[in-house]
């Protein structure tokens, strides 16, 4: 998932003049599109080859895991507005993530998961492309809930699965700031109205067996969340322990 923005600024020029500036909920795009076509091509491929390779499981999976959720560059220079969209361009970042899962078997491959994930917040700087002022904010922590379908087929020692599924985010509220920039203008960052959005998110990994029942697993997540105006886009890499009972 995705890390997102909680408010909208409003900057003080040095005139003095106040404007609202909109900065988007979030960022997006992280990966190019090549690499989520081949991404696609070998989770296809691993379900067909997993589909000869099934065994039997146990009815119940948890798992505990940490990891990191990468945003890319979002927007561009060509969208300054003044008085509307001051700040267009925010860095690359990085977020910390933490998810709690339960997989339950239906019916041979066949699963249904709740996937619960939080998203810690990160300090980042947006520049003004005009006068290169700068201001410095922290991104504002948010929650995942997704119910997935998930296909699981053991091999050996590993269990590979494949998962698809939709839900909620949610952004923390936060309360309004009154913030400096670098050339000492003033920034007020206020709450947004809308705090719960779509998500639908898509992905995989493998638990690889340490001892009985319990796994090593290793999980990569793409969420895509429906916000308004700006779609948002993240890829979680992350890694824990499961059990299976």
């Amino acid at each position: 998932m995705a890390d997102a923005f909680t408010a909208y600024f409003i900057y003080n020029d040095q005139e003095g003049h106040y404007a609202m500036t909109g900065i988007n909920k979030c960022l997006m795009n992280l990966m190019h599109k090549r690499f989520w076509k081949k991404t696609v091509v070998v989770i296809i491929a691993a379900l067909l080859y997993g589909a000869s390779t099934y065994a039997e499981e146990t009815k119940n999976n948890v798992s505990v895991i940490a990891g990191i959720s990468m945003i890319g560059k979002y927007g561009s220079v060509d969208n300054f507005m003044p008085g509307v969209n001051d700040f267009p361009v925010v860095p690359a970042h990085h977020v910390f993530s933490f998810s709690f899962s339960y997989a339950r078997n239906l019916w041979k491959g066949m699963h249904t998961e709740v996937d619960f994930r939080s998203f810690s917040s990160t300090e980042i700087t947006l520049v003004e492309p005009v006068t290169n002022d700068e201001i410095t904010l922290d991104t504002s922590k948010h929650y995942s809930l997704t119910a997935n379908a998930m296909y699981r087929w053991t091999k050996d020692r590993f269990v590979f699965y494949a998962v698809a599924g939709a839900g909620i985010d949610k952004i923390a509220k936060t309360e309004p700031q009154v913030l400096q920039s670098k050339m000492n203008n003033q920034v007020i960052v206020a709450s947004p109205e809308d705090l719960t959005d779509l998500v639908i998110d898509v992905g995989g990994g493998a638990d690889v067996r340490l001892w009985k029942s319990l796994y090593l697993r290793v999980d990569i997540r793409y969420f895509y969340i429906f916000s308004s105006p700006e779609r948002i886009a993240s890829t979680t890499f992350s890694a824990g322990v499961s059990y299976a009972f």
